[in-house]
């Protein structure tokens, strides 16, 4: 209690926890919460496409219901992906290609796996279903027009992706602005006791 450097050691000491105790801790915690969220965002997004869309051609589901319905099936969209468009169904095919003996590829086969090899997704089809084209509705809509209707919904999102991407930027810059102003107010409080200190540490004679 007589030691006359105790009440800057005190302040020192509150503000060394204040710092680095609960300001750090709390831009750590916020940089996981934010990490966390947008993990939970992805995840989220990539649920709602399996749900809303085909997975091998990327039709919207209330397109292949309705052309289902004309046709007289009922869920049609699992019936779809099941039988139709049975995504296991082309990775076996793919499989099938790459222990298949080079000998004995078909014309199509090999044309096929030249684009695999190339990365070209051109064989699949994209875009397009027996379903929807054996439907009057829906059969004669341009391919290249229901792709850039998909294209124009990806731009949205990818717009929405970006504007949560930089409101996240603005917060880490508001937090990282708050945390430079509180070390700058410790280091004004603990300036008054550093010559205090200094003084202290010279023995006396």
């Amino acid at each position: 209690l007589g030691d006359p450097g105790g009440p800057g050691r005190m302040v020192y000491d509150v503000s060394y926890f204040l710092v680095f105790g609960v300001m750090l801790l709390n831009a750590v915690v916020g940089l996981v919460v934010n990490s966390f969220s947008a993990l939970r965002a992805e995840t989220v997004a990539r649920e709602h496409n399996l749900e809303t869309q085909t997975f091998i051609s990327g039709l919207e589901r209330r397109i292949i219901e309705t052309s289902a319905q004309q046709a007289g099936i009922s869920n049609g969209f699992v019936y779809h992906e099941e039988s139709r468009q049975n995504k296991w169904g082309y990775m076996a095919f793919i499989f099938h290609l790459r222990e298949k003996d080079t000998e004995d590829y078909t014309g199509p086969e090999q044309s096929i796996l030249n684009q695999i090899q190339r990365g070209d997704v051109g064989w699949l089809p994209l875009g397009r279903s027996s379903l929807l084209e054996a439907d009057k509705t829906y059969g004669g809509e341009d391919t290249l027009s229901r792709i850039e209707r998909e294209a124009q919904g990806a731009r949205r999102d990818l717009k929405a992706l970006s504007q949560g991407q930089q409101q996240l930027q603005a917060a880490l810059r508001s937090l990282s602005r708050r945390v430079d102003e509180g070390v700058e107010r410790v280091q004004t409080v603990l300036t008054p006791y550093e010559g205090e200190a200094d003084l202290m540490s010279f023995p006396r004679t």
